[in-house]
């Protein structure tokens, strides 16, 4: 019982790392990183929120509720639509 908790817990430890990394990586890069303010594991909001994003054309990644935008001013427009 005691090596499952333990797995889990490294598990845990490694994906919050991984979503820190991923963060510090793309500020450094210079894009502006914001939280969805949507329930994003709704699978009708994700695909809602994702086809806005492809038809404007907006250069982007999603990870553990949040986006990076490579241009500070389309985070400013996707907050102004989905706020």
């Amino acid at each position: 019982m005691i090596d499952i908790e333990h797995e889990y817990i490294d598990k845990l430890a490694k994906d919050m790392a991984d979503s820190i990394d991923t963060e510090v990586l793309y500020n450094a890069m210079g894009w502006t990183v914001v939280n969805i303010p949507h329930p994003w594991y709704i699978p009708s909001v994700r695909n809602s929120v994702i086809d806005w994003l492809e038809e404007n054309k907006i250069e982007y990644h999603c990870w553990d509720g949040r986006i990076a935008f490579k241009e500070g001013s389309d985070a400013t427009f996707f907050l102004l639509r989905w706020s």
